[in-house]
């Protein structure tokens, strides 16, 4: 199947470690954290083992022997926003990130799958 994953670990919308997605004042839905839907990916792919590369604040999980690539991002301080992206962001967004493009990030993922 295959998985990439980009994560801010501020993001007041969709929390990090799982709970509610709020929107304004209202609750929209129940998301699972960060690190248990990686661990469900990381199983159904059948990954072992994992290794952490750095690109400034941002990390990225390498697995080993999957049946998929499995690649997730955790970007560090980083709010509801697009990596790489130079648009203003909105207070309630949160932080943002320049040490990758999600795009490309995006893009070499796919074209590899």
């Amino acid at each position: 199947m295959g998985f990439v994953m980009i994560n801010g670990t501020d993001d007041a919308i969709v929390p990090y470690e799982g709970g509610p997605i709020v929107i304004g004042n209202r609750k929209r839905d129940l998301v699972l954290g960060t690190n248990k839907t990686l661990r469900v990916f990381a199983t159904q792919d059948g990954c072992s083992g994992t290794a952490t590369k750095h690109t400034g604040q941002v990390e990225r999980v390498e697995w080993q022997d999957c049946d998929a690539p499995t690649v997730p991002y955790r970007v560090n301080g980083s709010g509801h926003s697009w990596p790489g992206d130079r648009t203003a962001r909105k207070a309630w967004q949160g932080g943002d990130n320049h040490d990758i493009n999600a795009a490309d990030k995006i893009w070499t993922f796919l074209s590899q799958s």
